[in-house]
């Protein structure tokens, strides 16, 4: 998944998590499930990092999780 992907799905969550709150209130059990969705995708983008070796240009940034394997090897 890209960075703009995630942002998206970000930002749809957060505009739902709104929503719901304002229907059905804050302690709601949706409204918790939808909170935590949110949690979820803000701790996956949290947890990507961008890598960027001297040999490439900022248009070729590859955007990687640190704990994904296989991760390039670069010099």
């Amino acid at each position: 998944m890209s960075k703009n992907e995630l942002l998206k799905l970000i930002e749809t969550k957060r505009k739902e998590l709104g929503s719901i709150v304002l229907q059905y209130g804050l302690n709601s059990s949706t409204t918790i499930r939808y909170s935590q969705e949110l949690d979820h995708l803000l701790n996956k983008y949290d947890n990507k990092i961008w890598i960027y070796p001297l040999h490439m240009s900022k248009e070729h940034l590859l955007w990687h999780s640190p704990y994904e394997k296989n991760l390039p090897n670069f010099p």
